[in-house]
């Protein structure tokens, strides 16, 4: 049984949850707004206790529209986020990442259309 915060009943184990999300994402000096969407992952590190959130989204924006795009954002294929801050539980989300090509900075705003909760057991040392 899972208790609140993700522990294991008795302490062993921890809780993992997939968040499928879906909205726009732009650069660091406000382009344009294109249409990503993605999956974060939320995690409990057994030795510290913390959470740990990692995610991406993707572009859904057809490659040579990006191609022939010259003005703002021009369509990153990729945007990771990693130490994802804030509260990962509502149902949207603004989150601030880096594009996987070249390190530019965007901000995407994105809501959240499923979530998938399951249990990792610990592996013994």
């Amino acid at each position: 049984m899972v208790l609140a915060g993700g522990m294991l009943a008795g302490g062993a184990g921890l809780a993992r949850e997939t968040i499928d999300v879906s909205g726009t994402c732009w650069d660091g000096v406000g382009g344009l707004r294109e249409p990503y969407s993605g999956r974060i992952y939320r995690w409990r590190v057994p030795e510290t206790g913390q959470f740990a959130v990692y995610g991406f989204v993707t572009g859904m924006v057809a490659a040579t529209s990006r191609a022939s795009s010259t003005a703002g954002f021009g369509g990153l294929p990729m945007i990771s986020f990693i130490g994802v801050g804030g509260d990962t539980m509502h149902s949207r989300l603004l989150l601030h990442g880096t594009d996987e090509r070249g390190g530019s900075e965007a901000t995407c705003e994105v809501s959240v259309t499923r979530r998938d909760r399951d249990v990792v057991e610990d592996q013994p040392n």
